[in-house]
């Protein structure tokens, strides 16, 4: 893959205060801890959960013994990408299925191995 032949297509979302997380707790605070005007310094520190915003959920998230995002190179973070849209039948308690990604690959063919799979939901009108 070369990025000249490729679309990129930024994904993220602007941390914030209000930031939408699974549990409706606050996502993020910004504190500022020392400030240093004369100097045109300042000193801050975060605070948020590390499953907010835009993120890679590594597999060590979920899977004992499973690679942290320090543990990847670039050269796997980079691939083609499809995007399977189901935004016209999710819901809120909607979950992906496997018919949704047969029906996929009826229209557009085998998903290729090693490919990244972005499923659309619709739901950014809630963000």
């Amino acid at each position: 893959m070369t990025l000249k032949a490729s679309q990129l297509i930024d994904l993220s979302h602007l941390i914030v205060s209000g930031i939408p997380t699974w549990d409706l707790a606050c996502g993020f605070q910004l504190h500022v801890d020392s400030d240093y005007p004369e100097h045109g310094f300042r000193v801050q520190s975060l605070q948020m959960p590390a499953g907010i915003g835009t993120h890679i959920d590594a597999p060590a998230h979920a899977c004992p013994g499973g690679r942290d995002i320090s543990q990847f190179g670039l050269d796997e973070l980079l691939n083609p990408c499809v995007v399977i849209d189901v935004s016209a039948q999710a819901h809120a308690l909607y979950s992906v299925s496997v018919d949704d990604i047969i029906q996929f690959e009826r229209i557009h063919g085998p998903l290729t191995p090693g490919c990244f799979v972005i499923i659309y939901t619709g739901w950014e009108q809630y963000w």
